[in-house]
């Protein structure tokens, strides 16, 4: 044999044995084999660039950082992804993908749009069909974590739409579980949408009758259970209660534990809307015991959620704070265990957020403002945290003192009156009205005094949109223009300025300083980051 026809045999022979190295590390990857898969996906890289094979080494390369980012090594997980990107164009949906999960886990949502939005012009490109699917459903996925829940499901009714076209040599195995693909995806455009979107309810019910018709247990009690969920929401609770009673009898036989607590919470729901406060709240605490002996600790989370939402709805102010701090500890561990598994971190992160609302209003509704005053704090702390981490990779010290003693100390030694806004997702019942969601509102005077006000953000008419684009909101000559009289007596502006006065300032007038050299701290929430406060002013034009 001559040397060349060697060299080229032993050339073949590493990139089969690369190519079945890469498939192992996949293997390993779904199998949760962190290590496993990396040491497979860098032995393949290898023996691609000892063969001069650069497609290979491309793909080996993207299937390398998916073991780091699982464990949370993110640099490491970016390192690869970039290296696949420069060395072929074989592996770049993969990368992409990869670019967008980094995206995900580091919290940059609007980043992660983008990066699979390319990584799905790349596999319609290379007819990439299983890269286009992927690229869906993380579309699907960021644009779910920023709460805009329709966009959401369009990208999961894309990808059903993709895996229901016809795949030319697909074997049966792959042509089942792209069925079951389908059926899943339909249940999460259903539980996605609003309960009175129409498309919610057609979503369940077509995979309610593809589950039946692939005699699929588990899919059949999921589409039921969202259809009960659903039912409740709109108050068709008859009907609810059927959908639950038909899922419960498929569970029983299924005998999943994890299947029981689900249902715990449903009938919890249940009974919620049909005014059994105190049954919802049995079965949520059931719900939440099962989840602890099961050492599920995020469904752990979310049950003493639940559970202390409603404890505040029956005015057991005590009892729902102890529930909740127990749901922060869970959350705050839990958030910094979990790593990048994406969809827990995006699901997780919105029980926190929650937690700190409900903790506030807890808190607030009991008397205790000073306590829910430090909890705000320590929500402000948490975000700007996660804001440090997701930019520099790097994580802020977790020994965050806010006592309200330091705040009063604060307030006393610069001889300021310190104001602090919140607004908070409340619940029916909380400070004795039915208003979903309100401001709070702290004021700390230089004597360490402390006054509490809280209104329904109900009662606001808009969230404030004062300019056409976000420069002009941060213009100073816009704010200044906001402060004139001239201006205020003029522009369409004055009676949102007039009523953002009325709401935000004349609460908690007669708590501020009437000196004009006087000092007033402001410290904001959200959409009033956007108010212009120098320049509001009361019904006298002042």
């Amino acid at each position: 044999m001559s040397s060349g026809l060697a060299s080229r045999l032993e050339r073949r022979i590493k990139r089969l044995q690369g190519n079945a190295l890469t498939g192992i590390a996949s293997s390993h990857l779904s199998g949760g084999r962190n290590e496993e898969a990396l040491h497979a996906a860098w032995r393949a890289a290898d023996l691609f660039q000892k063969s001069g094979d650069q497609a290979g080494l491309s793909v080996a390369l993207a299937s390398a950082g998916n073991a780091p980012l699982l464990a949370g090594e993110l640099p490491e997980a970016r390192d690869c992804a970039l290296q696949s990107l420069s060395v072929h164009s074989e592996g770049r949906v993969s990368a992409l993908i990869l670019l967008g999960s980094l995206s995900i886990s580091a919290g940059d949502y609007s980043q992660a749009i983008h990066w699979y939005s390319e990584s799905l012009k790349a596999s319609l490109e290379s007819k990439d069909l299983l890269g286009e699917a992927v690229a869906l459903g993380g579309m699907a996925q960021a644009y779910r974590a920023l709460g805009s829940f329709e966009r959401s499901a369009e990208y999961l009714e894309l990808r059903i739409a993709a895996n229901r076209r016809p795949k030319r040599f697909e074997n049966i195995a792959d042509s089942t579980e792209r069925r079951y693909g389908v059926i899943h995806d339909l249940i999460e455009v259903g539980c996605t949408l609003r309960p009175e979107d129409p498309k919610a309810g057609r979503s369940l019910a077509e995979a309610l009758e593809l589950a039946q018709a692939s005699f699929h247990s588990r899919l059949q009690a999921e589409a039921l259970l969202g259809m009960a969920d659903m039912h409740i929401h709109l108050g068709e609770l008859s009907k609810g209660h059927y959908c639950l009673a038909a899922a419960s009898s498929i569970l029983d036989h299924l005998n999943d534990p994890q299947d029981c607590r689900e249902l715990l919470r449903i009938k919890g729901r249940l009974s919620r809307a049909a005014g059994d406060r105190d049954a919802a709240i049995r079965l949520f605490e059931q719900a939440s015991e099962a989840s602890r002996k099961a050492g599920s600790r995020t469904e752990e989370a979310r049950d003493r959620t639940s559970l202390g939402e409603l404890l505040i709805a029956a005015e057991r102010y005590s009892e729902a704070q102890r529930e909740l701090w127990t749901a922060m500890e869970i959350c705050g561990r839990s958030f910094r265990e979990l790593g990048s598994a994406d969809d827990l971190k995006i699901s997780l992160s919105q029980t926190y957020n929650q937690v700190f609302d409900l903790l506030q209003s807890a808190l607030a509704a009991g008397g205790e403002y000073g306590k829910a005053l430090e909890v705000s704090e320590l929500n402000r702390a948490r975000a700007f945290a996660d804001l440090v981490a997701a930019r520099t990779g790097e994580n802020l010290p977790e020994d965050c003192d806010f006592d309200f003693a330091r705040i009063q100390e604060f307030a006393r030694a610069s001889g300021s009156t310190l104001v602090e806004y919140s607004i908070v997702q409340g619940i029916p019942g909380a400070f004795g009205d039915l208003a979903h969601t309100r401001v709070l509102i702290w004021v700390v005077q230089p004597s360490g005094r402390l006054e509490f006000h809280s209104a329904p953000w109900s009662l606001l008419p808009e969230r404030p949109r004062y300019c056409e684009t976000e420069d002009e909101i941060h213009s100073p000559e816009r704010l200044r223009g906001l402060g004139s009289a001239a201006t205020r007596e003029s522009s369409g502006t004055s009676l949102l300025l007039r009523w953002w006065h009325q709401h935000l300032i004349e609460p908690i007038a007669e708590f501020l300083p009437s000196a004009c050299e006087a000092t007033v701290v402001l410290i904001l929430a959200e959409d009033l980051f956007k108010v212009p406060f120098p320049a509001l002013c009361d019904q006298h034009g002042r």
